[in-house]
């Protein structure tokens, strides 16, 4: 595993610049931005990049947005987002951005009972606080196994990152709970829906609970009322259905007169004619699903052929970096080669001429 800062995004990978310097290819396993900082597992080797001017400037422009990320993210005051907890001591908890606890306010005399107890709350985590409230209400007696706790959650602004961070709090709760056999339901509501719950003096997750039983109870009375005028109606005036039936009769009686008058050997011709006629029927009917089937084959085929052009696109861009980085680099090495050799030669001839020179001078 390897922290580091996002660079690039692909649909196999992310590249991270960590805080060695290092460019490291990461796993693409979760959504993430440029300019983010993971943690993902490393798929091959550190990539050190020397002279690739735009890694240079990707970096510097990561760090960027991770200095302003660390300035703006500091701490809030301003309440984010709330949180009401129904059992049947029902508290509404007040969060901001960072999910630390601001508010806790409660509806009912259970819940200023649980709130009492509750210890330094202030700017502590909503999950603590929440399994706080939990723990408190089964050794109160107000929760037991096989109970239910609904958790309403109603944000002011959607943020994405906060509201990630909660769902994947909520879900931990939801399993951490399971195991004691306790349901922990949750479910999202708007601030209009909140403020027509502190009208009537309850919580989110009560006013909703209380809307769906509204909402059974309507349609249920609404099918016993509809069902005994269904049932008046059918005995009264004739229906569409009651004169096709009266048709059929008709046209059976008048076939039934015919073939009394036919021969055997011509009812056998009429019988063979109205059986090809049938089926010639059912072939025209069965057409235009064929047709609908070649349709989404020659779709799905289209579609497979625009998938394969996108990755050969990608595999030839990807040879295309690859290669020019090499014949960067053998270059670089022959050019360092070059100079070695030239400086030795260079050396080798100066020794040379000075011997020849003093042997002269000798003589």
């Amino acid at each position: 595993m390897k922290k580091g800062i996002v660079l690039e995004v692909d649909d196999d990978f992310v590249t991270l610049l960590t805080p060695e310097g290092e460019f490291v290819q990461v796993k693409n396993e979760h959504d993430c931005e440029i300019g983010e900082e993971i943690e993902g597992t490393v798929m091959g080797k550190p990539i050190v990049r020397h002279h690739s001017l735009r890694y240079v400037i990707l970096s510097l422009v990561a760090a960027c947005v991770l200095i302003f990320a660390t300035l703006f993210h500091l701490p809030s005051n301003e309440v984010y987002a709330y949180m009401s907890i129904d059992i049947n001591p029902s508290v509404e908890i007040g969060v901001n951005e960072q999910l630390q606890v601001l508010k806790i306010q409660a509806y009912n005399r259970e819940g200023k009972d649980i709130v009492s107890r509750l210890s330094d709350w202030n700017k502590k985590k909503f999950v603590d606080v929440t399994r706080e409230i939990i723990e408190l209400s089964m050794k109160r007696g107000y929760l037991q196994k096989g109970g239910q706790v609904l958790i309403a959650t109603v944000e002011k602004e959607h943020h994405r990152n906060s509201s990630h961070e909660l769902s994947t709090e909520l879900t931990k709760i939801q399993r951490s709970y399971q195991q004691k056999n306790i349901v922990v339901k949750t479910t999202t509501s708007t601030m209009g829906v909140r403020k027509e719950a502190i009208k009537k003096g309850i919580t989110t997750g009560k006013f909703l609970q209380i809307e769906k039983k509204k909402e059974k109870n309507e349609g249920e009375t609404k099918q016993k009322s509809d069902t005994p005028l269904l049932q008046k109606s059918k005995p009264n005036a004739p229906t569409e259905s009651n004169h096709k039936k009266e048709e059929k009769q008709l046209k059976k009686e008048l076939e039934n007169h015919s073939e009394k008058q036919l021969t055997p050997k011509q009812s056998l011709h009429k019988k063979i004619e109205e059986k090809g006629y049938l089926l010639k029927q059912e072939e025209r009917s069965f057409q235009p699903e064929k047709k609908e089937k070649v349709i989404k084959l020659r779709a799905e085929k289209q579609q497979k052929e625009v998938r394969q052009k996108e990755e050969y696109r990608k595999e030839g861009r990807q040879k295309e970096v690859f290669q020019r980085e090499e014949y960067r680099k053998e270059g670089h090495q022959k050019g360092v080669f070059q100079r070695e050799e030239y400086r030795k030669e260079g050396r080798q001839k100066g020794v040379r001429q000075k011997e020849e020179h003093r042997t002269e001078q000798w003589r």
